[in-house]
């Protein structure tokens, strides 16, 4: 019998569907020139083109499942969706185990890892060494913070006129409480020992009150000191030992006033800082200048000899009833000191 052909309506048929036909004119099976596309898409299944260039090909994979975890991938080939976005994982409450109070932190997804960070509601920061509010800083502008200011002397109290600083501790060179009353000596602050140093150590408003072995007295602005007896050059040096010197007389009320706190205190005469021991008849103060006098009726006068004869009455004592006389710097006498 005579061999038959395939109709030609086959081949239309198999053409169609990928067949081929093979040296000899045989149809042969073709294989498909590659995965079956969507075609709509023109990607396999399971794959995306994500930036809709053709010829970047398809370059996102879809994971099985496609839930988009936490874990540095597309799983669901949206760039659109953040990573991590269907994890059931996140946003759960934690604390990571750091000396903080953050009750309030929840599960984020950082660099494809899942971690405790704060979340939206933050502690108030307080003074307690912790991390209160989750911002990685210890203490900062806490609600209990101090007021600190400048302590230039060092002796723990602040300038009271100086720059407020608020912090838990003191910052170096600051210092809480802020009373100093004299910011140069670390000697004097409130508290401190009072000194006989013509300083009001203890910021008291009161200079030398209970220190000196002497009675002090304050009066406008000065403070002076009524010692018992001495002769002129040992009391000179026990006032300077205090960083005093004897009494300078300015006006007659001051002359006035030390002869009513003399009188209070002694019943004989008193060494004031009025001398002329460099030079006979040559009158200077041993500390402050001062123009004024109050010379006794016939005073000075150098125990009644002539100038040109060293009768040694040098030194100037205050009377009982204010006027002064030149005396001899070796007797005895009670003397005042005043704080230069």
């Amino acid at each position: 019998m005579p061999r038959r052909h395939a109709p030609c309506l086959v081949v239309t048929l198999l053409l169609g569907t990928g067949c081929s036909l093979d040296r000899t004119g045989r149809f042969a099976p073709g294989a498909e020139a590659g995965p079956r596309t969507d075609a709509a898409t023109g990607c396999a299944p399971g794959t995306v083109d994500v930036d809709g260039n053709a010829a970047n090909g398809c370059e996102c994979t879809i994971t099985s499942p496609a839930n988009e975890i936490c874990d540095g991938v597309d799983n669901d080939c949206d760039p659109g969706a953040a990573d991590g976005a269907d994890d059931p994982r996140l946003l759960d409450p934690c604390d990571d185990a750091d000396p903080d109070l953050c009750v309030d932190d929840v599960t984020l997804c950082e660099a494809g890892s899942v971690v405790c960070r704060p979340g939206p509601v933050a502690a108030v920061e307080v003074c307690n060494g912790l991390d209160d509010d989750c911002d990685a800083m210890v203490d900062e502008d806490a609600t209990d913070a101090i007021a600190f200011t400048v302590d230039a002397d060092g002796d723990g109290h602040g300038d009271p006129t100086g720059t407020v600083t608020m912090a838990c501790e003191a910052p170096t060179g600051f210092a809480n409480p802020s009373d100093d009353c004299d910011e140069t000596n670390p000697n004097v602050y409130p508290g401190a020992p009072e000194l006989c140093d013509t300083l009001d150590n203890d910021c008291n408003s009161m200079r030398d009150d209970r220190a000196c072995p002497c009675d002090v007295v304050e009066h406008d602005g000065h403070v002076y000191l009524f010692c018992a007896g001495a002769n002129w050059t040992s009391g000179r040096d026990a006032c300077a030992s205090f960083g005093y010197q004897l009494a300078s007389v300015n006006t007659a009320a001051e002359n006035a006033f030390l002869r009513v706190e003399a009188d209070a205190r002694s019943a004989g005469n008193e060494w004031i800082g009025f001398n002329d021991r460099s030079s006979e008849g040559s009158f200077v103060w041993q500390g402050a200048a001062s123009s004024y006098t109050n010379w006794h009726d016939g005073e000075p006068s150098n125990g009644g000899c002539p100038l040109d004869i060293a009768c040694h009455e040098d030194c100037v004592e205050m009377y009982s009833d204010g006027t002064w006389n030149d005396q001899a710097c070796d007797d005895t006498r009670s003397y005042i000191c005043e704080a230069p």
